[in-house]
């Protein structure tokens, strides 16, 4: 298989590159969830990295009042994490890359 460029990498279709085209509405969202944690998860790594303690600090204390899912929380990243969605991209290409890799 060729090595897919980034741009390449986010306009794959995951659901279909893991043959899961078939797959019941129910199996393709969990597959979805998954993948969209995993992302999160791996963006997560890469922003505790770049926040300085007081902003580690003011983070928790967001989670903790308004959950982790909270739009509040997302907001806090955009306006604490400079190039935010850059860093989203990369763990989306990241993931995405793996997964497929691991497929062929």
């Amino acid at each position: 298989m060729a090595i897919l460029n980034d741009q390449q990498i986010l306009d794959t279709d995951l659901l279909e590159t893991l043959g899961l085209s078939d797959a019941t509405d129910e199996d393709r969202q969990r597959v979805v969830n998954n993948v969209v944690t995993l992302v999160l998860k791996t963006a997560m790594l890469e922003i505790l990295d770049m926040l300085s303690e007081e902003k580690k600090k003011e983070l928790a204390a967001v989670i903790e009042k308004y959950g982790a899912e909270s739009q509040e929380v997302t907001a806090f990243l955009q306006s604490n994490v400079e190039n935010f969605a850059d860093v989203m991209e990369r763990a989306l290409i990241s993931v995405k890359r793996n997964l497929i890799s691991k497929t062929h």
